[in-house]
């Protein structure tokens, strides 16, 4: 083998290498990007709908008030 292509194949390499360390970066920041993602899933969003679940029986009861109360007003009219 040449010279020339000895120095044609480490550059080859040397750009391969330079690629994959790249593509290892562009992975790991993927893979943050969804446990942000599911974190950020857990600590904002499923609170609402745990809420909205749990407190729904205690605003069952409100709602009928306000009903009542508004077929009240409407019998006055």
């Amino acid at each position: 083998m040449n010279p020339e292509e000895k120095a044609e194949l480490r550059r080859s390499l040397d750009l391969s290498e330079q690629n994959n360390r790249m593509l290892h970066d562009i992975h790991r920041a993927m893979r943050w990007y969804k446990i942000w993602g599911v974190t950020k899933l857990v600590l904002f969003i499923l609170p609402f709908i745990f809420g909205y679940v749990y407190l729904k029986p205690y605003f069952g009861p409100i709602s009928n008030s306000f009903k009542g109360a508004s077929e009240i007003m409407q019998s006055f009219r």
